[in-house]
C-alpha cells in the first residue's frame, strides 16, 4: 500500500473489517441493478464492467472504470450471482494483498490477481470518489439482511 495517506490506510482497513465481519457472509443480497447505484455511476461517470474486451474498450468513454471478474466464488451453492459481492471481493483482496496505490494524491489504482498473477480487477478512481462508490455499492444490500 504504498503512497497512501494514513487516513486511506484506515479507512482501506476499516473496510476489510467491515467486510470480513459482515458483507463476506452475503452474497445474494446484494443488486448491481440499483436504481440508486446506477444513477450515482451515471452521474460521476464510472464505469462498472467485466474484465473483457468489449468493456476494456468501452472504458475510454468514461472519467473512471472498475473492471472485474464477475465469476461466483469457487463454491458458492447460491443460484444466481451477486455482481456487487463478488465486486467487494475483489476490492477486499486489492487491500489485503496491497494493491491499492496512490497514484497522486487525488486517484487510486486498484488491482487484484489471482495466485497465478491473472488480473481479476483493475480500476483507476479518485480518492474521495472510490469510498462514495463503496457505499453506493452497499447501499444496494437487501434491508432484510441486515
Amino acid at each position: 500500500m504504498n503512497k497512501l495517506s494514513e487516513s486511506n490506510k484506515a479507512k482501506l482497513y476499516d473496510f476489510l473489517c467491515l467486510f470480513e465481519r459482515e458483507i463476506s457472509s452475503q452474497f445474494g443480497v446484494f443488486d448491481i441493478n440499483s436504481p440508486k447505484l446506477q444513477k450515482f455511476l451515471d452521474e460521476k461517470s464510472i464505469l462498472i464492467g467485466r474484465l473483457n474486451k468489449k468493456d476494456t474498450k468501452k472504458k475510454s468513454q468514461f472519467k473512471y472504470f472498475v473492471l472485474y471478474d464477475d465469476d461466483k466464488p469457487k463454491g458458492s451453492k447460491e443460484k444466481g450471482n451477486d455482481s456487487v459481492h463478488n465486486l467487494l471481493r475483489h476490492i477486499r483482496n486489492a487491500i489485503a494483498h496491497g494493491l491499492v496505490v496512490a497514484e497522486n494524491r487525488q486517484k487510486l489504482s486498484i488491482k487484484d490477481k489471482t495466485k497465478n498473477g491473472r488480473l481479476t480487477l483493475e480500476g483507476k478512481i479518485p480518492n474521495r470518489l472510490f469510498y462514495e462508490l463503496l457505499e453506493a455499492l452497499l447501499s444496494t444490500r437487501n434491508n432484510k439482511t441486515h
